[in-house]
Parts: structure tokens; C-alpha cells; sequence
């Protein structure tokens, strides 16, 4: 298992030990980046490999009202008996279920808080990700991720962070990127020498996040399903939530998935379609707490 000091290390060869440095004294100075420092912290807790205690899930989400609101209402959705607190929602749903809620209101919060006021839409972004969580583990079939899904659900975290960076910048950016087939990490190259996987796999890491789950933030710009690894199924499946319609709000063409790849993981058109009947479940429950006007369709591929 890779330790965050091994996982700083390759990070350096990746994205450049200058570029790097740069990019950690830049989050350093961004206050509303460091404004969530708080809140992410506890989340590394949260996302650990190993399940903490009901109790202790509850206390660490405590502090911050608006998420844990959010997140019991995502659990609730569609159920007659809500829970009441986030323990009692581990006893009726699974540990797995609720903490995916929790992190899912999490980034919410952090899209709305740093991404939103820049034009980028925080409901589209946290549909992208929800999206990419549920189909990323039904490609993972009997693989042992356990942090896959929380993985997926932070990817977009370097999106929000390089929007309260770059502020009209990033804005111009996002928007020239509408209509083409650009993938949205080659536009911020372009524009600043630095992608939101490189970007969120340094703000995770400086928090205390899993060496895993990072890595996987960081390899999830990946050519898609190139292997099993957490990064490919992740970039795997955020292109196909792109081919449902979620797209983050960037409204750039989806790419094409190699035939080989189709025929790798074995995405029949029967597969695929129950692939989306979940997606599209999971995805109308968060919409619900989080409206916003999104498109999607039933076709993936």
C-alpha cells in the first residue's frame, strides 16, 4: 500500500517538483480555499480506509449544519422512516451508503463555495461525480476499492479550487471549452500549466486523504479503462456519465470509448442499461436535494 510520503514523491515526477511547490503555495494563499480546510480534514477522517463508528461519523460531520442536513437528506430520499441522525442512518442503510452521502454533500459544499460564484454550476458538477461513483463500481465488479466511490466523488474538487483561483480566468476558460471535443484537464493545461486531477491530489494530500484514494483523483484525467486500477475505472467512468449527459456543466463533446475497452469490460448494451437505470436512480435522489436544470440521457454508449 502506497504511503502519502511515496504518493508526494511520484507526485513530484508527475506533475514537477516546481510545479508542484507553486501550486501548494498558491492553495496556501487562496482564503477561500483555506476557508474549507476545516471541513476537509474531517472528511480524511471520514474517507479512511478503515469504517469509524457511527457515533464518531456523526461528530465529525456535527460541525457543519448545511452538510449534515444535506447528507441525511440525500439517505432519506424515497423512504418512509427517515433517519434522524447519521448513526441511526448506518444502522438502517450500511456504514458504505451513508458515508457516500456525507462526502457527496461535502463536495457539494465545496463546489458552492468556490466553484458557483464563478459561473461553473455546482449541481452539475456534483451530478458528474455521483454519476461517475455509481457506474466506477459496477465496473469494478469483485474488486476489493473500498474507497472507490469516495475517490470519485471528491474528482472535482481541483475544478472548484482552480475556479476560486483563477476566478474570470478559469470562467473564460470553462466556457470556451462548450461545443468542442476538448477534455476539460487538457483546457486548463492549456491555460494554466496545471489540471484539477493535479491540483485536488495536492489539496488532498496536504489534508491527510488516503494515499489511495489521492492517487486515484490524481490518475482519474487517465486514458479510459486502461487497466483496473482505481484511477482507470474512475476516467472510465466519468466518460461514460459524459455520454449520459453528465458533463459537469461544461458542455464539451463526450469522447468516443475505444471498442477494445467496450469489449474489455464487457459494457453490452444490456449492461449498460442497467448501468444507467443506477446512475440515473442515484442522480434524480441527489438532484432532488440539489436542484438545478441538468441534461441527461438513457444512452451510454
Amino acid at each position: 500500500m502506497p504511503t502519502i510520503q511515496l504518493f508526494m514523491e511520484r507526485l513530484r515526477v508527475v506533475v514537477g517538483a516546481g510545479s508542484q511547490a507553486s501550486m501548494r503555495e498558491t492553495l496556501g494563499k487562496c482564503a477561500a480555499v483555506q476557508a474549507l480546510d476545516p471541513l476537509l480534514k474531517r472528511l480524511a477522517k471520514i474517507t479512511s480506509r478503515e469504517p469509524i463508528s457511527p457515533m464518531l461519523l456523526d461528530r465529525l460531520v456535527s460541525p457543519d449544519a448545511l452538510v449534515r442536513t444535506n447528507a441525511l437528506k440525500i439517505i432519506n430520499f424515497s423512504h418512509d422512516e427517515p433517519s434522524t441522525s447519521l448513526a441511526n442512518a448506518v444502522d438502517k442503510h450500511g456504514y458504505d451508503r451513508v458515508r457516500s452521502a456525507i462526502v457527496t454533500s461535502a463536495a457539494h459544499h465545496v463546489h458552492v463555495t468556490l466553484a458557483a460564484p464563478w459561473g461553473v454550476s455546482a449541481t452539475a458538477l456534483t451530478l458528474q461525480v455521483v454519476a461517475t461513483a455509481v457506474i466506477a463500481e459496477s465496473l469494478a465488479k469483485d474488486l476489493d476499492y473500498p474507497l472507490l466511490s469516495v475517490s470519485a466523488l471528491l474528482a472535482n474538487v481541483g475544478v472548484a479550487a482552480l475556479a476560486a483561483i483563477h476566478g474570470a480566468a478559469y470562467a473564460d476558460t470553462w466556457a470556451g471549452l462548450a461545443g468542442t471535443a476538448i477534455p476539460v484537464h487538457e483546457g486548463e493545461k492549456y491555460s494554466f500549466r496545471v489540471d484539477h486531477a493535479e491540483v485536488a491530489s495536492i489539496l488532498l494530500a496536504e489534508l491527510g486523504f488516503d494515499g489511495l484514494l489521492v492517487e486515484a483523483v490524481l490518475a482519474h484525467t487517465c486514458a479510459p479503462g486502461k487497466d483496473r486500477s482505481m484511477g482507470s475505472l474512475l476516467s472510465l467512468g466519468q466518460a461514460l456519465a459524459h455520454q449520459m449527459g453528465f458533463d459537469g456543466g461544461v458542455l464539451n463533446v463526450p469522447l468516443e470509448i475505444p471498442s477494445e475497452i467496450v469489449v474489455k469490460f464487457g459494457l453490452t448494451d444490456e449492461r449498460l442499461g442497467k448501468i444507467t437505470e443506477r446512475t440515473l436512480l442515484q442522480t434524480s435522489c441527489v438532484q432532488a436535494v440539489f436542484p438545478s436544470p441538468t441534461r441527461h440521457s438513457a444512452k451510454a454508449a
